[in-house]
């Protein structure tokens, strides 16, 4: 019995260190994305003088693969992305947390390769991100 006790308030103690650990994981791999997006709208701007203003025609341009997400998540998706603003002189695109009760929030890049944003959970826990 005590050893059961033992267990059980290891594993209550673990539990949010591990779904924070996770969602950290969760943050990176959007990240990835927000900065394969930077790839193509810069590789798009050198063609056309101006930045895309949706991930469809960086798709049709075949600067981005056609499984990259989009605007309209999957049910199991975690992030949502979606070019949010674009002109000649820059834009901005962002990945919105998505199918969760227990984290949302968002994260962006712009033209210059800025990565930015926080998740946070319904307990008060946040997992940053700010690059460049």
């Amino acid at each position: 019995m005590v050893a059961l006790t033992v267990m059980v308030l290891t594993s209550s103690y673990a539990m949010p260190i591990f779904q924070k650990t996770l969602e950290q994981a969760r943050v990176d791999i959007a990240a990835n994305y927000l900065e394969t997006l930077w790839t193509a709208q810069r590789l798009y701007n050198a063609q056309n003088h101006v930045f895309s203003d949706s991930i469809e025609t960086l798709k049709q341009a075949n600067l981005l693969d056609v499984s990259f997400p989009g605007t309209s998540a999957a049910a199991n998706a975690r992030f949502a992305y979606s070019v949010t603003y674009a002109d000649t002189g820059g834009f901005c695109a962002s990945a919105v947390r998505v199918n969760s009760a227990h984290w949302s929030g968002q994260l962006s890049i712009n033209e210059q390769g800025r990565l930015t944003g926080e998740i946070a959970g319904l307990l008060g826990e946040t997992v940053s991100f700010s690059q460049g």
